[in-house]
């Protein structure tokens, strides 16, 4: 039972050191901007308009309002409005009375294959014998083979507009080792982004 409980236990490390969260890979700032930082923020998630794009502006909304910025989700004014739609943007901004739109859009999508050695590891037991001392310590050898992994990395583009004007001013690359979560997974991106858009005085 106690042998069992390693391997267990062994296993679930593994997954876990499998699991990479959103990171941010690149950034661009305009150099040149130096009005006062934005204050209120229009917010466009990726995606059609259901719970994981919801999901994602909500999680932006509660980064950005974190470091004292207002901040309101595009699906609280109106259904699936992408960066692209310019005109629906613009009604938008006007509607919730914006100084800054952020917007995310899906990149692109890349298939990566990753390879894990495989390993020989000793794992401590006991095993019992007749006689007088009964149970004696002993090692089972654990064999792991090599493991290959594919797994989908989600590239995903964010976007910081000033509303007057219409001016791009800064721009980060983001990626996400999981398909599944680019939603789901966004409280650690979203933190990410709106704290390096505080530190760099635009917001």
């Amino acid at each position: 039972m106690r042998f069992r409980s390693i391997l267990i236990a062994a296993a679930a490390a593994l997954l876990a050191a499998c699991a990479t969260p959103a990171r941010l890979v690149d950034s661009w700032q305009d150099g040149d901007y130096r009005a006062a930082p934005l204050r209120r923020l229009l917010v466009l998630g990726f995606g059609e308009d259901g719970a994981g794009r919801r999901l994602f502006e909500d999680e932006l909304v509660r980064a950005l309002k974190a470091q004292g910025v207002d901040a309101v989700p595009s699906y609280a004014l109106a259904s699936g409005v992408h960066e692209a739609d310019v005109d629906r943007v613009r009604e938008l901004v006007t509607q919730s009375a914006a100084d800054g739109v952020l917007a995310t859009r899906l990149a692109g999508m890349d298939r990566r294959i990753t390879t894990t050695p495989g390993q020989v590891t000793a794992v401590p037991t006991m095993v019992y014998r007749r006689g007088f001392y009964g149970y004696y310590p002993s090692t089972v050898w654990v064999h792991s083979p090599p493991t290959t992994r594919g797994y989908d990395v989600v590239r995903l583009e964010t976007n910081l507009w000033q509303a007057s004007g219409e001016r791009l001013i800064w721009s980060g690359a983001t990626e996400n080792d999981d398909a599944a979560t680019a939603h789901r997974g966004s409280r650690p991106l979203a933190e990410t982004i709106a704290r390096v858009l505080k530190e760099r005085g635009l917001i």
